[in-house]
């Protein structure tokens, strides 16, 4: 497979090779494999073996779930899936100190490797997937934490989509990743999860995404604080402080007010809730698990109050998927999106680009004012955040500050939101106005300011794209989707 390249969104990165490993699961009545998302992540050709035939069937993807790190394929060898039966999945979450077998193909081997552990810990994480895509957990477009086990049998590069059996040879959860550096710490995505993923493409045929909190909080772990909000004796919770007007809690709750518990369960000042395993085991967690985990459209139960003594209520609330300002997941909600004119080439800020710049040495600079203007604030409607990505020099841009990623705010003084105004107002300068002039924030931050403006002479663009794009052996000014609307406010547009 090979993954886009955001940093030059015309082409694609290197090719390369890599293996994973899966299992045989009903879907309703459809025999499929179920693997991890990162396994398949940017494949362009998938193949499957089994352990007892290394010759090589090709699959096809059916659905993917960057947001769980689970995706399943599909194979049409009737005799592949003969020989390869469905295996059951167990009930519920396992209890702490059960034991697991991790089944998969490991780095250091061809042939299928077994390793045995406990379960030790039950816990909520933002999973490390969406972490490798450039999803961080302060970031606002975190879509959640999801419930997770931890065991301590090996997990290691290559077992990645196997799966975890208790001891009755039923699926338990799906190895998911590991922690480097560290001994006998290995994650699972618990089999609750896996169903949850089920259930979803068998009501509507495909996967839109977990329902998401989409508000932020802090603890209450302060007395003074406690004492100052004026939290009810014998209660406990967190203070919401933002909202996303895009989310679920938007209609029932501010900035300020307090949430104290979700669906009957008191949620701590420390933010988690008491989880009831096996037995008699109890864990305390993060509270979110109680919103990732609904099925969407799901009625919550929340029971919120403003600070100082207001009286509390209850109010009904629907968390759905939330449209993210900064997208996530390549194929998803993200594509590498450009526009060049006159050399400037702007793109959409997503965190795929984010990774691509972190993991990748790069002469580009992205100042960090510029990933907290756009992780930490809430999509308000269709607005994305463009920046200018790079310049491609010529004289037509003689002096134009290339050295940093900018944000962009307007074109000749109109405000831009999305890529499509972008093309639409900077095309429209050609011909009609003597200089196309960018503005952008100032330090990623603030509006406004003369030294943040950048100018071209708007009659010298085009003929300048063609050279540039020329030099550079760039097939277009601008990716496919943005073709329509360059077109119709080309020059030679009628």
């Amino acid at each position: 497979g090979a993954p886009p390249d955001h940093l030059l969104p015309w082409q694609i990165s290197d090719q390369d090779e890599w293996t994973g490993s899966g299992c045989e699961v009903l879907v309703g009545e459809r025999w499929r494999i179920l693997t991890n998302a990162h396994v398949v992540d940017n494949g362009c050709i998938i193949h499957v073996t089994r352990q007892s035939d290394s010759k090589k069937i090709e699959c096809s993807l059916v659905a993917v779930a960057h947001d769980l790190d689970l995706a399943l394929l599909d194979v049409q060898d009737e005799a592949f899936r003969e020989a390869v039966p469905p295996i059951e999945f167990a009930s519920g979450l396992p209890e702490l100190f059960s034991e697991v077998e991790v089944i998969g193909y490991p780095e250091g081997g061809s042939s299928v490797c077994v390793t045995k552990g406990v379960v030790s810990r039950v816990d909520a994480h933002l999973y490390a997937h969406a972490s490798a895509k450039g999803v961080y957990s302060w970031g606002y477009n975190n879509p959640g934490k999801l419930l997770i086990v931890q065991v301590d049998a090996a997990i290691n590069p290559g077992n990645s989509g196997g799966p975890a059996l208790d001891s009755h040879g039923r699926i338990v959860g799906v190895a998911s990743s590991g922690i480097d550096l560290s001994q006998n710490i290995g994650y699972i995505v618990p089999s609750s999860i896996v169903q949850f993923f089920f259930d979803e493409l068998l009501s509507s045929g495909s996967w839109g995404g977990i329902p998401e909190p989409g508000f932020t909080f802090r603890t209450l772990e302060s007395s003074a604080l406690r004492d100052f909000l004026k939290v009810p004796e014998g209660r406990t919770g967190v203070q919401i402080t933002t909202v996303s007007p895009l989310g679920g809690l938007a209609p029932h709750a501010k900035q300020g007010d307090l949430l104290l518990d979700i669906d009957g369960s008191r949620i701590s000042n420390e933010g988690t809730v008491l989880l009831k395993l096996g037995g008699e085991q109890e864990v305390q967690i993060p509270f979110e698990h109680l919103i990732t985990g609904k099925r969407k459209g799901e009625q919550t139960m929340l029971s919120l109050m403003a600070p100082h003594g207001a009286p509390l209520r209850t109010v009904s609330a629907h968390f759905a998927p939330i449209p993210a300002l900064v997208p996530r997941f390549d194929g998803v909600d993200v594509w590498p999106s450009y526009f060049i004119f006159g050399g400037l080439v702007f793109s959409r800020f997503s965190a795929p680009l984010v990774q691509d710049y972190l993991s990748r040495k790069t002469n580009l600079d992205m100042p960090r004012a510029i990933l907290e203007t756009a992780l930490l604030k809430w999509r308000q409607s269709d607005e994305e955040v463009i920046v200018l990505l790079r310049v491609l020099k010529h004289s037509v841009n003689e002096g134009v500050r290339s050295a940093q990623m900018r944000i962009l705010e307007s074109v000749n003084d109109k405000p831009v939101s999305t890529m499509r105004e972008l093309v639409e107002a900077a095309m429209s300068t050609v011909g009609k106005e003597t200089f196309a002039r960018f503005g952008f924030l100032r330090y990623g931050r603030e509006s406004g300011g003369v030294e943040i403006v950048e100018v071209l002479k708007a009659d010298a663009v085009m003929a300048a794209n063609e050279e540039i794009l020329d030099f550079h052996k760039i097939p277009a000014a601008v990716s496919p989707d943005l073709a329509d609307v360059y077109k119709a406010h080309a020059p030679s547009a009628s």
